[in-house]
């Protein structure tokens, strides 16, 4: 076997040299491999080549990508589900003092068939969006069959937020230095802010999170600042976030600009969906990361984007018939151990006494 292998190398090896003979010009090609292993080199790369193949074969046997919904994840909840079931009722024998402990252990048998449940029905696929754009099915990534939606979801918009900051410079005072003196600041560090000095006194009066309504993705951050100078009366403008009229002020001495910094990392990713029937928009949301769509048993998650395409925007759709069950069965099991240690406990005393 070793022979077989060591050929098999010798072949490959040979094959290189013939390829750069014929398509690189090289008039002595075994020149080129001198002082280098390859042999080594070729066996590397078998190895690795060996070792990709069977890390795939074993995730797709394993079905380690997608683990909750695998054969052994499965099999698994069956063997608890069962185990809990023996136990109890190898162990129960009715009173009313035991109402806890069968809650508890009703509720834990219920989550895991839940969890079964929600295994062999759950539909999750990435639906690609660019703004403008629509769709009335997706992909299961596990099946890869396509599932209707029974309604059309449209994405109306989709914007990329950053954290809004307010620079602050002195024109004048940095044409006299020759040096530039631009500051960066939150809009919660204005509450009241003393700058060049004690001559500039900045007090953010009211903050706008979305001027706009939550109804619209691009509505701009909003603060109402009061700025005074020294020995002159306050001063009292709206700033506006990335806006080109309203996100600026500047008196020739101090220069204020309210605006997103591009240079960190994105905020919030915001689309804008809207789904329809038959023509009627039924409900329009603002989905975020942790604020997703709900209608008719899908949920419609923000998962992904892209920086080099602005209007792209990836929605997760979601359908999980089981989550009812999961969330019945951890209420039981909670009312079943707060029913053990606290409501018996005290049942007992009062009792007694």
């Amino acid at each position: 076997m070793a022979d077989i292998v060591q050929r098999q190398l010798e072949q490959v090896a040979a094959d290189q040299v013939r390829y750069l003979q014929h398509h690189a010009g090289i008039d002595d090609a075994r020149q080129q491999f001198e002082g280098h292993d390859v042999l080594g080199h070729v066996r590397a790369k078998l190895i690795h080549d060996l070792l990709q193949r069977c890390t795939q074969h074993s995730r797709r046997t394993m079905q380690l990508t997608h683990a909750y919904r695998s054969w052994w994840f499965r099999t698994m909840l069956c063997l608890l589900t069962f185990a809990v079931i023996v136990g109890t009722i190898s162990r129960f024998a009715w009173s009313w003092t035991k109402l806890g402990f069968l809650l508890t252990h009703a509720g834990v048998v219920t989550v895991f068939v839940g969890a079964f449940f929600s295994s062999t029905t759950t539909l999750k696929g990435l639906i690609p969006f660019r703004v403008g754009q629509y769709t009335v099915k997706f992909i299961d990534q596990l099946g890869g069959e396509e599932i209707p939606l029974g309604f059309r979801v449209d994405l109306r918009d989709f914007v990329t937020e950053y954290h809004r900051e307010i620079f602050i410079r002195f024109p004048r005072l940095e044409r006299e230095l020759g040096a530039g003196l631009q500051r960066s600041y939150k809009p919660h560090q204005l509450t009241d802010l003393t700058l060049d000095q004690g001559r500039y006194r900045i007090r953010t009066l009211k903050f706008l999170p979305r001027a706009q309504g939550p109804k619209s993705p691009k509505s701009p951050m909003s603060l109402l600042l009061e700025l005074t100078r020294q020995g002159e009366p306050p001063r009292v403008f709206w700033l506006a976030a990335d806006d080109p009229r309203h996100g600026h002020y500047t008196d020739g001495d101090i220069e204020i600009l309210y605006v997103s910094n591009t240079m960190k990392m994105p905020d919030a990713w915001r689309s804008l969906l809207e789904v329809k029937e038959e023509g009627v928009t039924m409900l329009s949301k603002v989905v975020t990361v942790n604020d997703p769509l709900y209608y008719k048993g899908f949920v419609f998650y923000q998962t992904d984007a892209r920086q080099d395409d602005p209007s792209y925007s990836g929605i997760q759709a979601v359908s999980d018939p089981g989550w009812r069950l999961l969330l019945g069965g951890i209420i039981a099991a909670l009312i079943g151990i707060a029913t053990m240690f606290w409501i018996n406990p005290f049942l007992k005393r009062r009792t007694a006494a």
